[in-house]
């Protein structure tokens, strides 16, 4: 009888594990807590399962749901835009999508898929590498914006350590001000308190829309802490930080302290110019004190004095579109401090979609973004990268979607109309069929789309073999 009741009482255990499982499963994390966490099936975790019942969906940019009614989709085969001046050159008033034969594809050498010049003159790769010639004796600055893809500093960090072995440099580049899971960074150690979030899909007005794509909002005694990593290389310490700042309100201090002691404090008027607050030292952390009420911080930068720097500027579910609308102003007295040579720009995938083949509405809006960001940033290089590969499934199995193509058709021609450089990232990462292959070697998570670290690590040794080759042709 005592067996029985044993026997029972792990069966009730048992199905009640089962049934807290079950509804943990069904519950819909991703809208109840705004994708911060995301929706899972545990009992799938626990059960086998053909790989094909992981591909998921990416969350899509609130911002292209108010696309079509914006600007309605383009009849003609063709992106028409106003002439426009770019570092003294003018570019054609139209380039046709179709321009290009539909069998076009990315250029390579010795296997090696290289970066398209598209700029006037097609000076955009000798303009880049003049200035990582310079980089021995002043501040070259990459900045990195795009989506999850590269959440995390995923790819930029390994792009970052490459660079800064070449070239020289030291520390992470630009840092928010706060992340609520920083611990999934593994290039910075951070941590803080007293800050609100602002980013730029929920923007009411323009005054803060900047590069980054959000802000941060502290109250009197907001504090923030960033600490030097040992991997990846060249971020254990860095040589000054810089942080700039708005407060239009209110009046009070700004202090920097760094790990030895050193500090700098800055008082901080109420006005609603940038102001930047500096502290030259050399150091494996720095933290930030501020008793100003309502300060918003626009970016704390860690950089060497010379060499490279790279800012990764991540925002999940971007699609790239809100940055039309870039506040110039503010941006002109960021750049006093903090300006680019090369601007690269990963959007694309929560754009993408099974059943839209046609992406000319999109490519119109990420023109804008093009033209608005070189308009702020007249002394920066644009790259575009092209989506890389993204898996579906389709009946039993995952394979790639076959709308990636005229996404990477639609931002080519971006690129184009735009006078940028362009690299295809999917082609770089294997073409067709890639995600599977990625998810095969353990590079890419289960939704068939998106990096993880030792996939990001991998696929910086491409895009870096790429961009030498380039800059050498």
């Amino acid at each position: 009888m005592k067996g029985n009741n044993r026997n029972s009482g792990v069966i009730i255990i048992i199905l009640t594990a089962v049934a807290i499982t079950a509804a943990l499963s069904i519950v819909p994390w991703g809208r109840l807590t705004g994708n911060i966490l995301k929706d899972f099936n545990l009992l799938g975790d626990l059960m086998p399962s053909n790989a094909a019942e992981y591909a998921t969906n990416v969350e899509i940019d609130p911002e292209l749901a108010k696309l079509e009614t914006e600007q309605p989709a383009i009849e003609t085969p063709s992106i028409n835009t106003a002439n426009t001046n770019i570092s003294g050159s003018t570019m054609p008033a139209s380039v046709a999508l179709d321009s290009l034969d539909e069998n076009f594809e990315a250029p390579r050498r010795d296997e090696v898929v290289l970066i398209e010049d598209y700029t006037p003159d097609h000076s955009g790769l000798s303009r880049l590498k003049n200035a990582l010639y310079a980089a021995q004796s002043c501040n070259v600055r990459i900045a990195v914006i795009g989506d999850s893809y590269i959440e995390g500093d995923i790819f930029t960090q390994n792009v970052r350590e490459s660079l800064q072995s070449q070239y020289g440099g030291c520390g992470v580049g630009y840092m928010p001000a706060y992340c609520e899971f920083a611990g999934f960074r593994r290039s910075v150690r951070q941590s803080g308190s007293g800050w609100h979030e602002r980013e730029i899909r929920k923007m009411r007005s323009h005054d803060y829309r900047i590069l980054a794509g959000k802000y941060f909002v502290g109250y009197n005694g907001a504090t923030a802490r960033f600490e030097g990593t040992k991997s990846p290389t060249h971020l254990d310490s860095w040589d000054r930080t810089l942080v700039q700042v708005v407060s239009p309100a209110h009046s009070g201090t700004i202090t920097l302290t760094a790990a030895d002691g050193t500090t700098a404090t800055q008082s901080i008027e109420a006005s609603g110019a940038v102001q930047t607050v500096r502290l030259d030292a050399h150091t494996t952390s720095v933290k930030l004190s501020s008793t100003v009420d309502s300060l918003v911080v626009l970016g704390v930068y860690l950089d060497g004095a010379t060499g490279v720097s790279v800012d990764c500027m991540s925002l999940r579910g971007n699609s790239g579109i809100g940055h039309r609308n870039l506040n110039a102003d503010i941006i002109g007295q960021m750049r006093q401090t903090a300006d680019y040579d090369l601007i690269i720009l990963e959007f694309g995938i929560n754009a993408l979609s099974a059943e839209q083949k046609n992406y000319s509405s999109y490519a119109k809006a990420m023109t804008q973004t093009v033209r608005a960001i070189q308009g702020c940033y007249p002394n920066a290089v644009v790259m575009l990268m092209g989506i890389g590969d993204r898996g579906h499934k389709q009946g039993g199995q995952v394979v790639s979607m076959s709308t990636c193509q005229a996404m990477i058709a639609a931002q080519r021609s971006v690129a184009r109309v735009t006078g940028c450089l362009f690299w295809d990232t999917r082609a770089a990462q294997g073409g067709n069929g890639a995600a599977i292959e990625w998810h095969r070697r353990g590079l890419v998570n289960a939704d068939y789309i998106h990096l993880n670290h030792k996939g990001g690590a991998e696929f910086a040794k491409i895009f870096i073999k790429s961009l030498n080759l380039s800059l050498s042709e």
